[in-house]
């Protein structure tokens, strides 16, 4: 599926909803619509405008930390997927620009792989920082939220080559 035409038909129908001025359902539909719509052409924008980023001596190098095979340049991509989601705080971008990264070649799949599993990890930063300011209750969801992400990111972490293997 082409998601730049894709975009465009989900933008289209979804303005249907100034049309129509009595059926609350076909309004729900057509503004879920548009709203799917805009988040594709996001995600298109932010892919496109990642580009230039190829004939970045500086970013290549950045990213040639994490693309060996050691133990450590692992723990660095994992850490810098954490990073790029807490400094961004949108897992989904974070994810989208892994993607692109993928899809151009920046980086391998096994990279992209440690990235998206550093990003599970920083989406749960929202959630503590909620609760630091909370009830008990919201302290302990925040809490067991981001020991849930740890440790299966520690576990798939550990059967990642595996799954590597398998999808090459």
């Amino acid at each position: 599926i082409n998601a730049e035409s894709f975009s465009g038909v989900l933008l289209l129908f979804g303005l249907i909803d100034g049309f129509v001025k009595k059926n609350e359902t076909i309004k729900l539909i057509s503004r879920s619509l548009f709203s799917l719509g805009l988040l594709f052409l996001g995600l298109q924008i932010i892919q496109k405008s990642t580009y230039f980023l190829k004939d970045s001596e500086y970013f290549l190098e950045f990213l040639s930390l994490a693309a060996g095979n050691t133990l450590g340049s692992k723990l660095i991509a994992v850490l810098m997927g954490c990073i790029f989601t807490i400094l961004l705080q949108s897992s989904a971008v974070t994810l989208s620009l892994t993607m692109s990264f993928a899809m151009s070649n920046f980086i391998s799949l096994e990279t992209a792989a440690l990235f998206v599993l550093g990003e599970n990890i920083g989406t749960t930063t929202t959630a503590i920082f909620v609760g630091f300011r909370s009830s008990l209750a919201a302290k302990r969801a925040a809490f067991s939220h981001t020991l849930l992400n740890v440790l299966g990111v520690v576990i798939f972490f550990i059967f990642l080559d595996f799954f590597i293997a398998l999808l090459e």
